[in-house]
C-alpha cells in the first residue's frame, strides 16, 4: 500500500482556518496525509472539531479544555464538557487538550496552578470513566504534570504527551506511564538537541508524529500558518535520527496512531 501519514494533533477548528480549510484539505490529501485528529481547546472549538469529523470520517475529533481556558467555576467547565462528549461519545476519540501550562513569558492572563491542576484533574477522571485517551499539553510543568497522572491515570486508558519538549529521562518516565509522545516541528529546529536526544532514545512505537496547525512550523517554514504539509519534514527529521527510512516512520507512527484513537482502519497499515 502507499505511504500515508497521520496527523495527531491539529487545530483544524480554529479560526486561522475557517477561510480555506477545503483547499488545505486538499493539499493535505494529496500529500499523503490521510487522517488528522482536530483538538479541542474549549467547548465550541471541541464542538467544532465533532462537527468536522461528522462532515469528514478523515477528521478524528478530541473534546477537551486547554489549561490556559480555565474558568473559576471548574465544575460548570466541566459539565459543559461532559455534556458535550456524551451527545457525541461515538465520535469523540480522546479527551483534550487537558495538561499544565506554568510559561510565564505570555501576554494576557495565566490561569493560577491550583486552577489549572484542578482542571486537568477532572478531565482526567472524566476520560478514565469514558475510558477514552487523553491529549496532554505541558509547558514548563513536568513534575507535576507526572505527579498527577501517577495519582489520576494509573491503570487508565492512556494517551498522548502532545509537543513533547522535556528531558530524554522525563521522556522515559511518561513512555513507563503507558503514553505515546508528540513529535512536532520543534524536532526540526537546530536547537532542539535535547528532544532529539529524546527520539533517538524513545522506541519508535512509542511515538506519533503532529503539527499542532496553525502552530509550530518546522524549519523552512518558520514564520508561516502550520497545517498537516509539514509532516512529510518532521518524518524525515525523525528518520534521519533513527536511521531508518521517513516511509518506514510514516508506517509506524500512523500505526501507532491508530491504536492510541483505538480506531481500525480499514486497511492494513
Amino acid at each position: 500500500m502507499d505511504t500515508f501519514f497521520f496527523d495527531t494533533h491539529t487545530h483544524y477548528n480554529h479560526p486561522d482556518f475557517d477561510a480555506d480549510l477545503p483547499e488545505v484539505k486538499d493539499r493535505i490529501r494529496r500529500a499523503g496525509v490521510r487522517y488528522d485528529a482536530v483538538i479541542g481547546y474549549d467547548t465550541d472549538s471541541s464542538q467544532k472539531a465533532i462537527e468536522l469529523a461528522a462532515e469528514d470520517s478523515s477528521h478524528i475529533a478530541v473534546a477537551g479544555i486547554h489549561p490556559l481556558h480555565a474558568e473559576p467555576d471548574i465544575g460548570e467547565a466541566m459539565k459543559r464538557l461532559e455534556r458535550l462528549v456524551l451527545r457525541d461519545l461515538a465520535a469523540v476519540a480522546a479527551i483534550g487538550e487537558t495538561g499544565l501550562d506554568y510559561y510565564k513569558d505570555r501576554p494576557g492572563r495565566v490561569p493560577d496552578k491550583s486552577l489549572q491542576q484542578e482542571l486537568f484533574r477532572a478531565q482526567l477522571r472524566l476520560s478514565k470513566r469514558l475510558d477514552l485517551p487523553v491529549v496532554i499539553h505541558s509547558r514548563d510543568a513536568a513534575q507535576d504534570t507526572a505527579e498527577i497522572l501517577r495519582e489520576e491515570a494509573t491503570g487508565g486508558p492512556g494517551g498522548v504527551i502532545h509537543c513533547f519538549s522535556y528531558s530524554p529521562e522525563m521522556a522515559e518516565i511518561f513512555v513507563r506511564m503507558g503514553f505515546f509522545l508528540g513529535i512536532g516541528g520543534k524536532v526540526t529546529y537546530p536547537a532542539s538537541r535535547r528532544l532529539r536526544e529524546t527520539v533517538r532514545r524513545i522506541p519508535i512505537e512509542r511515538l506519533v508524529l503532529e503539527t499542532d496547525a496553525p502552530y509550530l512550523s518546522p524549519e523552512g517554514r518558520r514564520g508561516e500558518r502550520n497545517d498537516s504539509l509539514s509532516l512529510p519534514l518532521i518524518a524525515e527529521a525523525v528518520a534521519e535520527i533513527k536511521g531508518i527510512s521517513a516511509e518506514e516512520v510514516a508506517r509506524i507512527t500512523a500505526g501507532n496512531a491508530f491504536r492510541l484513537y483505538r480506531i481500525q482502519d480499514r486497511e492494513e497499515i
